[in-house]
C-alpha cells in the first residue's frame, strides 16, 4: 500500500489516486454566481459586502469605560463600594463617590 502524505494546499481526490493541488485553481474556493461569474468578485453583479457591524462594538467600548471609570472612583475597590451602598439601603453613598472622585475616574480610564 503507498503512503500519501497530506499538505495543507493539497486535497487526494480519491484515495488510489495522487495528490492534486488546488491552489492553482482559485474558483474552487470561491461559489460560483448565477451569472456563472465569481460571487466573491467585487466586480461581479452577484457581489453584496456586508454590512459593518458596528452596535456590539459600541456597547463592548461603552461597557469597557464605564467599568473603568467605577473602579476609577471607587479607589480600585469596586464590590467593597457596592456592598456599603447595599448595607445603606440607598445610593446616597455611590453619588458621593462620583462627585468627589470623578476626576480619579477619569485619569484612570
Amino acid at each position: 500500500m503507498e503512503k500519501v502524505e497530506y499538505q495543507s494546499n493539497r486535497i487526494p481526490a480519491n484515495p488510489g489516486d495522487k495528490l492534486q493541488s488546488h491552489a492553482a485553481d482559485p474558483a474552487s474556493s470561491r461559489e460560483i454566481g448565477r451569472s456563472g461569474e465569481l460571487a466573491n468578485d467585487p466586480e461581479s453583479a452577484d457581489y453584496f459586502p456586508r454590512p459593518r457591524k458596528k452596535l456590539v462594538p459600541f456597547i463592548l467600548f461603552f461597557l469597557t469605560c464605564l467599568s473603568t471609570f467605577w473602579v476609577g472612583i471607587s479607589d480600585w475597590q469596586p464590590i467593597q463600594s457596592l456592598n456599603i451602598a447595599w448595607n445603606q439601603g440607598d445610593t446616597t453613598y455611590l453619588r458621593q463617590l462620583v462627585l468627589t472622585h470623578w476626576q480619579q475616574g477619569l485619569l484612570y480610564m
